[in-house]
């Protein structure tokens, strides 16, 4: 029987390339990457509440305090959860309390709160029937993954292990594009669709006329219609 032999410079060929392969194959889940978990986007919330007054006698609010309020509607929509809660007084007085309690809840409906959206409670705290009036809300900020980790040199990676900086700049551009943080703790309800659109374009479909909006003069100067062919 002939026994094959190998010269030394074979041998040291295919001991790098056993290498190579089992670095390339090592997917346990130690080397596993996760750009989630190696670079997470923290969702921080805060309680945020302010004293509203509203006039006693003539039930309405101070030009500064309408102004202050609408800040405060305008903020809530845009990263606020939850719903605003307006705090009553449960001591004496408490009808005159939620009198004033519905001037604001009708204020801030008005500024695009949804009526569902507001509530008023009573509050131990507060007895006294003239006291300005607590409202609140849970608002949400998004914490942004840190990147720059450039400790680790990549010149040779035996492993074949990623950066530590791997996918941390999608991660934190993501991260601040996010329009309500509130979105990544609980999930948006849905618009309604535009029923008025829909049957227009199915009767201009069923009539064999072109489905698609019109395109302004300045969106074709702009070349606009050309992106994607």
């Amino acid at each position: 029987m002939t026994r094959l032999q190998f010269p030394p410079a074979a041998i040291g060929l295919c001991a790098v390339l056993g290498l190579t392969v089992s670095a390339c194959s090592n997917n346990s889940a130690e080397f596993a990457t996760d750009v989630e978990r190696d670079h997470p986007v923290q969702v921080v919330s805060r309680h945020v509440e302010r004293p509203v007054t509203v006039n006693t006698e003539s039930l309405s609010l101070s030009p500064e305090d309408t102004a202050q309020l609408d800040r405060f509607a305008a903020d809530f929509l845009q990263s606020g959860s939850g719903a605003i809660e307006i705090a009553v007084p449960a001591g004496s007085g408490r009808d005159l309390a939620l009198a004033r309690a519905n001037v604001i809840r009708s204020h801030v409906i008005a500024r695009g709160v949804r009526p569902n959206e507001v509530l008023i409670r009573l509050s131990a705290r507060d007895t006294d029937a003239d006291a300005p009036l607590t409202v609140s809300y849970e608002r949400y900020s998004v914490k942004l993954p840190e990147c720059g980790d450039f400790s680790k040199t990549m010149t040779t990676e035996p492993r074949n292990l990623v950066s530590p900086n791997y996918g941390c700049s999608t991660q934190r551009n993501i991260a601040a594009m996010i329009a309500n943080p509130a979105d990544l703790v609980r999930m948006r309800g849905q618009t309604p669709a535009d029923a008025e659109r829909r049957s227009l374009v199915i009767q201009n479909y069923q009539q064999g006329k072109v489905t698609e909006s019109e395109v302004s003069e300045q969106a074709e100067a702009a070349g606009l219609t050309n992106i994607g062919n």
